[in-house]
């Protein structure tokens, strides 16, 4: 009953400690507002969003390239847990639609790629990995060219965070 409780306690631990320290108990509510420019936002807003943006992004572009950055990520933990929803237990569905749901639910209008570091959050999806490392378990050379390719996008990330690019 402990670990139920835990969650909801730390949250209400944070919001005392900015009351008392900020005097506000939502500051990091207002914060996320004013300093980072996320607005609240329902899903399919911010679907229809980010459909017209990548309808008229410049072909090739950096802007086409954070857009899809941040995109495909979200999309391919939407694809996979939609192919396996069935089989997967409802808590690892429920965890993972939750984790998609915030992910998108405060873009920022004013950056191109509106839903900035949907791509980092979705490195939380653990069940999806489970999904797709049972997937790969018996195919060692996909399992290579999806490691290779992790690399590859990890090097491309390297060169342009070294050149002072931003990278999230």
């Amino acid at each position: 009953m402990a670990v139920l409780g835990a969650m909801p306690l730390a949250i209400a631990g944070f919001v005392v400690y900015t009351w008392a320290r900020f005097g506000s108990p939502l500051v990091f509510l207002r914060v996320s507002s004013t300093d980072w420019h996320r607005q609240l936002s329902p899903p399919w807003l911010t679907a229809a969003r980010l459909l017209h943006r990548l309808l008229n992004v410049p072909l090739l572009s950096p802007q086409e390239a954070d857009l899809l950055l941040e995109l495909v990520p979200v999309l391919v933990v939407v694809v996979v847990l939609l192919v396996v929803i069935r089989r997967l237990p409802l808590a690892f569905t429920l965890y993972v639609f939750g984790l998609i749901a915030l992910a998108v639910a405060a873009p920022v209008p004013s950056q191109y790629e509106l839903i900035v570091s949907a791509g980092r959050h979705m490195a939380l999806a653990v069940p999806v990995f489970i999904v797709v490392a049972g997937w790969l378990r018996d195919r060692p050379a996909l399992t290579a060219a999806a490691v290779a390719s992790g690399f590859l996008v990890q090097a491309a990330l390297l060169g342009i965070f070294l050149r002072g690019g931003w990278v999230a």
